[in-house]
Parts: structure tokens; C-alpha cells; sequence
């Protein structure tokens, strides 16, 4: 693949965080259909042409194409590199780990692999429905209608508009194989809908213009994680790297002892809208009101931040989030425990 330079976007975050959100499902999806380790890891997005899209292209892609239908239109795109295409469908038929490590390094892709690889998008456009379904205020529908193999110069009028695309650039990590690109790729007018306004202006909040904080060089503190999904101890993990945070990530699942969390700050990840995740904040916060507590929504919905912070969040924290964002509602948890401190008593 040639390289892809998108034009900037400063105000496409909500579409990168719900489709962020829909990758994430397809994730989870894939480990449990070829039951190995899998990731999906946005690396960076954007605006584009049609035609320098198409013209990246230097070989086959094994493409899965979706369509949107009722109340929206267009066809989404997600691509992946033919060797990972290839060992998907593989595992998905129980070939031989021998067989698929022979067949990926030969890049071999053929009838069965294409069949096999249209049940994987199946399962995984399902979970996209769902998602588009919770993030937009009209009727939507979302299915495979297409798989195939897009070659450089041929079949894009069919699958993509001649309008504007809104790419997404990401890592694919199949079990033990190294990590190869692939792509999710949507109409623009399509990604303004999820955006609900435009790409290209600066991101707003409370009617303002929303900067980044700058980070001290250096933060001292313990964050303790209590993760569901293995993506978010390896963010913290990354995050803490970056500015000497001490993180510890405990097992997926575990749930939080509040006598081992004296003087730490917890992210408790939320990634749906199970009840019990609130509780265990409850619970925390009702052993130590102390206790700063980063709740990491899933689903971050009005009604599910206005949930996080009846149970006793501190600060809330959408997924799909970036190590940067971590950091900096660590760094706000920090302050405000240091105005506390410095307020005199009344």
C-alpha cells in the first residue's frame, strides 16, 4: 500500500469514537469466532478522494462491503491485508496451524478463504448495525451485501461514491502473526451523520473550542485498572510509560478489593450497560469517599454518564480513547485532589 496522506480533521471525533466502538465489538467478535488474540487499532483517519484511495492500492485487498439503508445510504468498506484475510478464514475452518502460517506467508487466498472470510463480516457487520442503531437519530439498517477482492483500478465506482471518502488507517494483530494494515473506509456524507456535523471544523464543547491541556512532563501517582477488555491495560499501560505514572493492571474481570486501593486513583472500565459495573463504583466509593474513581464508558451516552456519576465517578472517560486522554483525566483527578488539600477548612 502506497502511503495515504488524509487531509486534516479537527472535528471528527465523534465518528472515530463510534466507529471506535464498533472495531472494538468486531474485536471481541473475531476472538471468540477463531478463539485467538485479536486487535483492531485505529492508527490515524481522515478525509480523502475516491481516486487517491484507489490509487494507494498495489495489490488485492480481501474487502467486505456493508450497506446503509432506511432512513441513510451508501456503502462502508472495511479491508484487510490479504494475509490476515487469509489466516482469519483459516482459523475459521480449523486449518492446521502449520497449514495457515504455510498459506499466510505465501499470501495463497482462494474460493474458500473468500467464503469463509463473507461469514466472519457477517458476524462482524452485525455488531456495526447495532452500534449505528444506538448512535443515530433516524432508522438505520446495516449488512454484508458484497465480498471480494479490490484490485487497484477496478470495481471502486462500484463500492465507493465519487464524493469524498473517510478512511480509517489500522493495525490488525492476529494471534501471534505481526501486526498488517487494513482499512474502514465510508462515505463522507455517511461519517458527517455519525459526526452529527462536520469533519473538518474544530471540535466544540459547552459552545467552545475545545484545546488538549497540556501534561506535566511528570506525574507521581498509582492507577489501578480494572479493565473487562484487554485493550484498555495495554492504553494505560502505554499511557503511564509516557510520564513515569505507576499503573497496575489487574486480571479482566477481577473485581475491586476497596481495602488494597488506599491513596490510588481506579479506572474502572464500563463497557455496557451492566449494573454491576456501577455497583462495584458504588461500592468503592462507599468504602472510601476518598478514593478518585475514572470511570471508562463504553457507551457514552447521556443517560450512562449522568448513571457513572450518581454511582460516584470522579471523571468520565468515552471509548475509544487514546493514552493522552488517560493521562489527562489522571492529571485533573491530581489538581482537584490538590485544591482539596490546599482549601483551608471552614
Amino acid at each position: 500500500m502506497k502511503e495515504i496522506v488524509f487531509k486534516e480533521t479537527k472535528g471528527d471525533g465523534k465518528v472515530k469514537e463510534i466507529l471506535g466502538v464498533a472495531l472494538g465489538s468486531m474485536e471481541e467478535n473475531i476472538v471468540a469466532l477463531v478463539e485467538k488474540p485479536v486487535s483492531l487499532k485505529i492508527m490515524e483517519g481522515g478525509l480523502l478522494s475516491r481516486d487517491e484511495f484507489l490509487d494507494a492500492l498495489e495489490k488485492p485487498w480481501p474487502a467486505l462491503v456493508g450497506k446503509v439503508s432506511k432512513e441513510y445510504s451508501g456503502n462502508l468498506c472495511l479491508l484487510v491485508n490479504l494475509a490476515d484475510a487469509a489466516t482469519l478464514a483459516c482459523l475459521l475452518r480449523m486449518v492446521a496451524q502449520e497449514i495457515v502460517e504455510e498459506r499466510r506467508a505465501k499470501e495463497e487466498y482462494d474460493n474458500e478463504d473468500r467464503e469463509a472470510f463473507g461469514e466472519v463480516g457477517n458476524i462482524l457487520f452485525s455488531v456495526v448495525d447495532e452500534v449505528f442503531r444506538k448512535n443515530l437519530p433516524k432508522p438505520v439498517s446495516f449488512r454484508l451485501v458484497k465480498t471480494f477482492e479490490l484490485e487497484p483500478g477496478s470495481e471502486g465506482e462500484e463500492v465507493f461514491p465519487e464524493e469524498e471518502l473517510y478512511a480509517l488507517r489500522l493495525d490488525l494483530k492476529v494471534g501471534d502473526f505481526p501486526e498488517g494494515e487494513s482499512f474502514f473506509v465510508l462515505p463522507s456524507s455517511f461519517a458527517r451523520e455519525l459526526n452529527g456535523g462536520p469533519l473538518d471544523g474544530t471540535e466544540v464543547e459547552g459552545g467552545e473550542s475545545r484545546e488538549e491541556e497540556a501534561l506535566p512532563e511528570e506525574l507521581e501517582g498509582n492507577l489501578v485498572v480494572f479493565g473487562v477488555t484487554e485493550t484498555m491495560g495495554k492504553l494505560s499501560k502505554e499511557a503511564g510509560e509516557k510520564i513515569g505514572l505507576q499503573v497496575d493492571v489487574r486480571p479482566p474481570g477481577e473485581v475491586p478489593n476497596p481495602a488494597t486501593l488506599k491513596d490510588c486513583i481506579v479506572l474502572l472500565e464500563i463497557p455496557d450497560e451492566e449494573e454491576k459495573y456501577l455497583q462495584w463504583c458504588r461500592r468503592l466509593k462507599k468504602a472510601d469517599p476518598e478514593v478518585p474513581i475514572l470511570a471508562a464508558l463504553g457507551w457514552p451516552t447521556k443517560r450512562n454518564v449522568l448513571l457513572a456519576f450518581k454511582a460516584g465517578a470522579d471523571q468520565i472517560l468515552g471509548l475509544p480513547c487514546r493514552p493522552g486522554d488517560i493521562l489527562r483525566k489522571v492529571w485533573k483527578v491530581i489538581q482537584d485532589r490538590e485544591h482539596k488539600e490546599e482549601a483551608p477548612a471552614s
